[in-house]
């Protein structure tokens, strides 16, 4: 209250007396606090809230956002990691999840696609050539023997009877005269002595 005063009066939410000016009048709350109406003190913000200047409560931030160091306002969490509301720190996504900035879950790369670490996590990459990957796994796996795929591939593919993959398991290749293949080969075969065969034979 002021001097000359017949009663004291309650300072409004997010204000609280100021000391500095003998009670005088009211002082806002710092950024990163509260008070409700007739609080004495300012109380900090709980872990995951934030508050400006003057405010009678603490705010959640949005999902995918998080207080700064002195929970003045809120911050998006980088490419790769999320947060829930309320949530005081982001969180890495698991292995064969990616997510970008300010989200606040993660999300599985398509089949023949893994999270990209060159780009923090944030988008998927294509496998290369000669693997595959099935949706939401961490690493592009090289095909097994006899099996191709190209870019992108969520499995890999059998080359047809005569032809057998590349030395990078990127198509098929045919198999010379004299030579054959059945499906699923690594190799070509030489035919037997007294047989002949042309050039893309199973047999």
């Amino acid at each position: 209250t002021s001097a000359g005063s017949s009663k004291c009066h309650l300072c409004d939410g997010g204000y609280i007396p100021d000391p500095d000016a003998d009670w005088s009048s009211c002082v806002a709350c710092p950024a990163g606090s509260f008070s409700m109406s007739g609080s004495p003190n300012c109380t900090s913000c709980s872990a995951g809230r934030y508050a400006g200047d003057g405010s009678s409560e603490c705010h959640l931030c949005d999902g995918g956002y998080i207080p700064d160091t002195a929970q003045t306002s809120c911050v998006a969490c980088p490419a790769g990691r999320f947060a829930v509301p309320e949530s005081p720190t982001c969180t890495s996504c698991p292995a064969g999840l990616f997510t970008s900035a300010g989200s606040s879950k993660c999300h599985l790369c398509d089949g023949g696609y893994i999270p990209d670490p060159d780009a923090d996590w944030s988008s998927c990459v294509a496998c290369p050539a000669g693997s595959f990957s099935m949706s939401g796994s961490p690493n592009c796996t090289s095909c097994s023997a006899g099996r191709y795929a190209g870019d992108g591939s969520s499995e890999c593919h059998l080359c047809d009877g005569g032809y057998i993959p590349d030395t990078a398991q990127t198509s098929c290749v045919a198999c010379p005269a004299g030579r054959f293949a059945v499906p699923e080969s690594p190799t070509c075969t030489s035919c037997p002595a007294g047989l002949f065969t042309s050039a893309g034979s199973s047999k």
